[in-house]
């Protein structure tokens, strides 16, 4: 398994820069206004848009 993760970290390597975010979950369903979860509700436009 640890040769999984450091290959897949190889492959994303020349991706990244200081303006590259990285996601990483094992469940993304739960989330939302239907769950009542809805983080940085407020924020998460400014964020994502800067």
């Amino acid at each position: 398994m640890e040769d999984d993760f450091e290959k897949v970290a190889n492959a994303i390597r020349p991706l990244m820069d200081d303006k590259t975010i990285v996601v990483v979950s094992s469940d993304f369903t739960h989330y939302g206004e239907g769950y009542g979860y809805v983080p940085f509700k407020k924020i998460s436009k400014k964020i994502f848009t800067n």
